[in-house]
């Protein structure tokens, strides 16, 4: 949300407490849980972020990191990339 103040300016927003940190793979795997090959389809899929890239390395983004953690800790069929529906099967076990 874009936040006039008093004068009719834009504000910039407020960052958050936090530092947003640049994380190398190991990094990234040890926190998700992900192998190196399961990662990169996740990325190649659009589930996981796209690194950012300084020079050779690949780093990722600690808060993009963190909101993949949480949606996937939700469950199977909770994200809206699952792709799965919350309804019911009809199909008779």
């Amino acid at each position: 949300m874009i936040d006039i103040g008093p004068a009719g300016f834009m504000r910039a927003p407020e960052r958050s407490a936090e530092p947003v940190a640049l994380l190398r793979l190991p990094q990234v795997l040890a926190r998700t849980g992900y192998s190196r090959s399961g990662w990169y389809k996740a990325i190649a899929e659009g589930r996981a972020p796209a690194p950012v890239k300084r020079g050779r390395a690949s780093l990722w983004r600690s808060d993009l990191i963190a909101d993949l953690i949480d949606r996937e800790s939700m469950g199977p069929g909770m994200g809206r990339e699952s792709g799965l529906s919350a309804e019911p099967s009809s199909r008779a076990a």
